[in-house]
């Protein structure tokens, strides 16, 4: 499942062991869960665009949240010349 923010499926979690959970919290102190921000929240922090008008150009806080922080939404699809390319990054050095 693909989220706004990231991927993974909400209905699916992995628990630490209990031994592992008291180690961390003995070593790092007790942990917090981080909170999910919205897509809302995150829009309206963006600060304006610096990029002067311009007809070719999107720059609304949106869509330079979603292309700009963190995952792009708009990926090439596989077997495209750019998706190839991008694979290729993703596998490294062979």
């Amino acid at each position: 499942m693909r989220r706004w923010n990231g991927w993974g499926d909400d209905g699916i979690e992995e628990l630490a062991p209990p031994a592992g959970v008291r180690f961390l919290a003995w070593v790092i102190g007790e942990g917090t869960a981080p909170r999910d921000a919205t897509l809302a929240d995150v829009v309206s922090a963006v600060p304006p665009s610096r990029l002067p008008a311009h007809p070719l150009v999107v720059n609304d806080p949106e869509t330079r949240v979603r292309h700009a922080r963190g995952l792009t939404l708009g990926q090439p699809e596989v077997g495209s010349a750019a998706g190839a390319a991008r694979e290729s990054r993703e596998e490294g050095p062979q």
